[in-house]
């Protein structure tokens, strides 16, 4: 098993705490009524002794019973015979995310312009991770207003601003030694111009700063236009 993947799994359960969380022989389910497959899902994260068979029944009618799809987020860590399992049952793969982290000891990032940044949510922040994310439905707003509030690691949020307005934003969270970037948002007229990667970079030299050794982020696979900014550094 690869033991800094199982710290990352680990990390970003932390990061975002679901509404509802439960333990089950070594299986992590979060629930967080229909908000985002990573705060409605089983995170088979640590090994486990019971029948396969017999923890997917119960873990479906823990999912049945809330009204949601029972989702797997498998790693090159989960078990093959889960892996089989599933496919076997008729799971398919609904999305693929990339991990990518590096080493930000040795990185060096000069003054950056045109960004706030705060180690705590603030009213201004939220408004605009939840308007540039572009989340329409009140109750998964609410619940990314919870989710936010919940989080128990140090934090910095970072705004970067024209003429007084917002125009994108992003969140760090440090834990054990790393801080994830989550929740990059730029506005759709302002993009292209930097303004992501100014971002991205505030937050690593918020983690330098605070003696953090490493980064980590997770994006689409198909978001190639993210994965070659966040391949810049």
């Amino acid at each position: 098993m690869n033991t800094e993947i199982r710290t990352i799994e680990e990390l970003t359960i932390n990061a975002f705490p679901a509404l509802q969380t439960e333990i089950y022989d070594g299986w992590i389910l979060r629930f967080s009524n229909v908000y985002t497959y990573r705060a409605n899902c089983i995170c088979p994260i640590y090994s486990s002794e019971n029948n396969i068979l017999d923890k997917l029944h119960f873990c479906e009618n823990k999912y049945i019973s809330r009204g949601l799809p029972s989702i797997f987020k498998i790693t090159s860590n989960t078990d093959n015979e889960l892996d089989r399992t599933l496919e076997n049952k008729g799971y398919r793969k609904v999305k693929t995310v990339n991990l990518m982290y590096r080493s930000i000891e040795a990185m060096s990032i000069g003054n950056i312009e045109g960004v706030e940044i705060s180690n705590h949510i603030d009213d201004e922040w939220l408004d605009a991770s939840i308007s540039l994310s572009e989340i329409k439905r009140i109750d998964l707003q609410e619940i990314q207003c919870k989710m936010l509030k919940n989080i128990a690691s140090s934090l910095v949020c970072v705004k970067a601003k024209e003429n007084g307005l917002v125009v994108g934003c992003g969140l760090g969270i440090i834990d054990n030694g790393f801080i994830g970037l989550y929740d990059i948002h730029v506005d759709k007229k302002y993009r292209r111009r930097g303004i992501g990667l100014n971002i991205c970079k505030a937050i690593l030299k918020f983690g330098i700063e605070n003696n953090v050794d490493k980064a980590y982020l997770q994006v689409h696979s198909l978001n190639d236009k993210a994965i070659n900014m966040y391949n810049t550094f």
